[in-house]
């Protein structure tokens, strides 16, 4: 993929911008559409949810995604490095303010949180890759953060092994034949706003002069292949689970959006293909209603990428975070859809 962004940054020097934030948000009801049950009481997206102390997470080390309402000055040296860009925000999103010229719009409309994925996977005929960042920009994920890979193949599910494959574009993959619905989970670690506007990969623990902080999580599926179980709920926290048939889905799709097995009443579900940038008026996009449920549209054929997220606050860690923030999607391509 063409990096974008580090080439507008590197023409400009050096650009103010509003961050455009990012502050994400899991599982379950349905199986296969033919065994949808009754779910449960729904979540209404962006809720306070009060919720126990939880012990400490490690931090982990990569640069820090951006926090909401924080002006900072974005650097070519900073982009070209692998980061966090963004997150999807798609529950309580705000919207910054444009400077009216076209490098600095291109530049907001890149850093968009509307414009990311943050974790997806990509099933590649032998196997699966895990891609982290921007769909038209993707980054190498960090493999000690990737906390499970597994394949859910008609039979039963299997564990499978991430491996770094080195080369002029380093991947994060794994092998596996057949068909199969992929899922992963991704710790991000803690992080934390401090007073001068920098981000540091730590809990406000260890900076209680944090003005700002969350812990971070990100879940992603996949369907590879008709004889995938595409209907599995696989216990994620934050859940996207289809209702029909992905690869024969006509124009839309219903799915069904799960945070902590009930219902996510009110969430954003966006729809890009994964590949190329999307600006947000470009993107599909559908609300999911009190049973969890929307009906997203489907522009086009070929590869799709759902996404969705969560805030909660308190977090699980109030010592160690203000907020839990989680990201969910799902990956399938369509063969031959109508489009909207």
């Amino acid at each position: 993929m063409s990096p974008l962004l580090t080439h507008l940054l590197a023409s400009a020097g050096t650009l103010d911008a509003t961050r455009l934030a990012s502050l994400a948000r899991d599982p379950a009801v349905v199986g296969n559409a033919s065994q949808a049950t009754a779910p449960p009481a729904p979540v209404k997206c962006g809720a306070t949810i009060p919720s126990p102390a939880a012990g400490l997470k490690a931090a982990l080390s990569s640069p820090i995604p951006a926090l909401p309402d924080t002006t900072v000055v974005v650097r070519a040296a900073e982009i070209a490095r692998p980061r966090d860009r963004a997150h999807l925000r798609l529950c309580n999103r705000s919207t910054a303010p444009m400077k009216p010229t076209a490098l600095l719009a291109a530049l907001l409309a890149l850093t968009a949180p509307a414009a990311a994925h943050d974790l997806w996977l990509d099933p590649t005929g032998s196997g699966v890759q895990v891609l982290y960042g921007h769909p038209h920009e993707p980054e190498l994920p960090s493999a000690g953060k990737l906390m499970s890979l597994s394949a859910y193949e008609p039979a039963g599910a299997v564990a499978l092994k991430a491996r770094l494959e080195a080369g002029p574009a380093p991947t994060l993959s794994a092998a596996h034949r057949g068909d199969a619905l992929f899922a992963a989970a991704y710790d991000n670690g803690y992080w934390v706003r401090l007073p001068d506007g920098s981000y540091r990969n730590a809990s406000k623990r260890m900076l209680p002069q944090a003005d700002k902080s969350l812990w971070s999580v990100k879940f992603a599926k996949a369907v590879s292949g008709p004889a995938a179980p595409w209907g599995t709920v696989v216990g994620q926290t934050l859940e996207i689970v289809p209702l029909e048939a992905p690869t024969s889905a006509s124009g839309q799709i219903r799915v069904r959006v799960l945070f902590e097995g009930r219902p996510l009443d009110g969430a954003s579900v966006v729809a890009t293909d994964g590949v190329s940038f999307k600006s947000e008026a470009d993107q599909a996009r559908a609300t999911t209603d009190g049973s969890g449920v929307a009906v997203v549209p489907l522009r086009r054929a070929g590869p799709q990428v759902l996404g969705v997220s969560h805030r909660v606050t308190p977090s699980q860690t109030p010592a160690l975070a203000d907020a839990d923030s989680y990201g969910a999607t799902l990956a399938f391509t369509v063969i031959d859809p109508k489009t909207n």
